[in-house]
């Protein structure tokens, strides 16, 4: 919910040394069409720092996507147990097969986008 003078504001207090800022849409849930993940782009061109998504969408689609855009760390809300579900978040929290998932598409995704570029 920052704002780029927020942004600079806290920057200029934390430095940039170790520090990343996330990209992050704070309805709950979050629409697909809502996710913005340009906006990651964006940030990392403005800051020259890493940038990553916290994602409060349902499923995993927008963060596995995120390192498409250039999302270096990924927030995603968790819940290690079914019996745990009085919690606010809890339809948009993640389960451990949904994060092992989570885990293969990125891994997955990152070997999609390579780390050379082709000379032509």
């Amino acid at each position: 919910m920052s704002t780029y003078k927020n942004i600079d504001y806290a920057l200029k207090i934390l430095g940039k040394s170790n520090t990343y800022i996330l990209h992050c849409i704070a309805s709950y849930p979050t629409k697909f069409e809502d996710c913005n993940l340009q906006n990651i782009k964006e940030l990392k061109k403005k800051y020259k720092i890493p940038v990553g998504f916290s994602d409060h969408t349902m499923g995993i689609e927008a963060a596995s996507n995120s390192v498409f855009f250039g999302a270096q760390i990924i927030e995603k809300h968790y819940l290690p147990t079914e019996r745990v579900r009085r919690v606010a978040d809890y339809s948009l929290s993640i389960k451990p097969t949904e994060l092992k998932k989570l885990i293969k598409n990125v891994n997955f995704n990152l070997k999609m986008i390579g780390k050379k570029k082709k000379p032509y």
